[in-house]
C-alpha cells in the first residue's frame, strides 16, 4: 500500500488512523515530493523512508490513498491506476467525474467500485454523515450551511503558521503571512477560495457533492464558508 503525500497534513492523519486501526498492510510506502523525500515517518513502531513519488513504481502496491492536492493527483492517479493499482482519492480532482463514484461510507459504501474512489471536501463529509438519515426519512429539500473550518483544512504549513502567528501576537508582534493573506491568528476570513459568481469554490463544492452523494440532483444548497483560528475539526 502506498500513501501519496504521506509528509502533508491529511496524510499523516491518515497513517494515523491507518495505525490505530489495526489496518491490514503488508508493506507500506510513504511517497511525497523530492524536497520529502529521505525523511521518516513513524509507523506500526517503526520508521518509514519517505520516497520520491517520481521515481515510485507503482506496480510494487496494489492501494493508492492520494493525500496530496488536485494538481498532484492528476499527475500521479492515471500512472497508479495503469500499473493496476486501486487509488483512494482525498482531493478534489475527480470527484464530479460521471464515472468516479463520490463515496462517504456510512452512506453509499455500495457504490466503491475499482479502480478509482474519491472523497468529498471535508465539511460535506461531516454534513452528510448527520443529514442522510434525515434525508433518507423524510427527502431532504433545502440545506442551508454554514462552515466553520479550521487551519489543517489548508494543509500543514497552515497548521504551522497559525500557531506561529499566535505565539507572536500573544507576544506583542505582527507577524507576515505566507501561507494565507493575511494572519489568521485571533481573525476570522469570511470566505475560502476564489469566488465563481456568487459563491466560492468551497462553498460550491458543499453544493455539488451533495447532490452527487445522496443522488438527488434537485436538492437546493446554500453555504457560507469560514476560516477560523483553529488548529484543526471543521464545524458546521
Amino acid at each position: 500500500m502506498a500513501v501519496l503525500g504521506a509528509t502533508g497534513a491529511v496524510g499523516r492523519e491518515l497513517l494515523a488512523v491507518l495505525e490505530r486501526r489495526g489496518f491490514p498492510v503488508t508493506e507500506l510506502f510513504a511517497l511525497a515530493s523530492a524536497r520529502s523525500a529521505g525523511k521518516r515517518l513513524p509507523f506500526g513502531g517503526a520508521e518509514v523512508v519517505v520516497q520520491n513519488a517520481d521515481d515510485f513504481d507503482f506496480g510494487t502496491c496494489n492501494i493508492l490513498f492520494c493525500c496530496a492536492d488536485s494538481d498532484v493527483a492528476r499527475r500521479f492517479v492515471p500512472r497508479a491506476i495503469e500499473a493496476g493499482c486501486c487509488v483512494v482519492d482525498n482531493s478534489s480532482a475527480y470527484r464530479m467525474e460521471s464515472d468516479v463514484p463520490l463515496v462517504v461510507p456510512e452512506i453509499n459504501g455500495d457504490e466503491v467500485r475499482p479502480p478509482l474512489v474519491a472523497n468529498p471536501n471535508c465539511t460535506t463529509a461531516i454534513t452528510l454523515v448527520a443529514l442522510a438519515p434525515l434525508h433518507r426519512r423524510w427527502r431532504m429539500q433545502r440545506l442551508v450551511a454554514a462552515t466553520y473550518q479550521a487551519a489543517s483544512g489548508a494543509g500543514a504549513a497552515a497548521i504551522s503558521e497559525l500557531l506561529s502567528h499566535t505565539n507572536a501576537t500573544l507576544k506583542g508582534s505582527r507577524p507576515k503571512p505566507s501561507v494565507f493573506p493575511r494572519s489568521l491568528a485571533f481573525n476570522l476570513f469570511p470566505h475560502i477560495g476564489d469566488f465563481v459568481g456568487s459563491y466560492t469554490k468551497e462553498e460550491l463544492k458543499l453544493e455539488q457533492e451533495t447532490r452527487k452523494i445522496l443522488n438527488e440532483a434537485q436538492i437546493k444548497v446554500s453555504a457560507f464558508c469560514v476560516r477560523v483560528p483553529v488548529v484543526r475539526a471543521h464545524s458546521v
